[in-house]
């Protein structure tokens, strides 16, 4: 198999709602690849993305973001936090964001369920994950 670069990587892919479909298959194929995928699913045109947020002067902290179809296309509205970071990783580790997934809640096809990873202190293997629920007022 063709080793196109992509373990590692980070990949957005939008809707892979449907397990049969295109998007479902890309999200299959870029993960047997070993790419860190970001998927999100839209109804009605709303779409959800995830994502951590550093600088050399913050913490990690976890952020989201989405748009709705109102919005000018090409845009994303302003982001929500959801934690603020209080530390970062020490101890040589690299990685970040491993574990961190997105999906719509399928009672109701609207509410959007978000994981990601924080640190309340900075450390080795200490971090700790958050999940939170939100949709847009466009989705009732």
């Amino acid at each position: 198999m063709l080793d196109p670069g992509l373990k590692g990587k980070v990949v957005l892919v939008t809707g892979a709602n449907n397990p049969y479909g295109i998007g479902a298959a890309v999200a299959r194929a870029f993960a047997a690849q070993g790419a860190k995928l970001f998927v999100h699913y839209f109804r009605q045109g709303d779409i959800a993305l995830g994502f951590s947020a550093s600088s050399s002067t913050t913490y990690p902290g976890i952020l989201y973001t989405g748009r709705v179809p109102s919005d000018p296309l090409g845009a994303m509205e302003s982001p929500k936090t959801v934690k603020n970071g209080a530390g970062s990783q020490n101890g040589g580790l690299s990685s970040w964001g491993s574990y961190s997934s997105m999906a719509i809640d399928p009672s109701d096809d609207c509410t959007f369920r978000y994981t990601n990873e924080y640190l309340e202190t900075t450390g080795s293997f200490n971090w700790n994950t958050r999940i939170v629920s939100f949709k847009f007022n466009s989705c009732q």
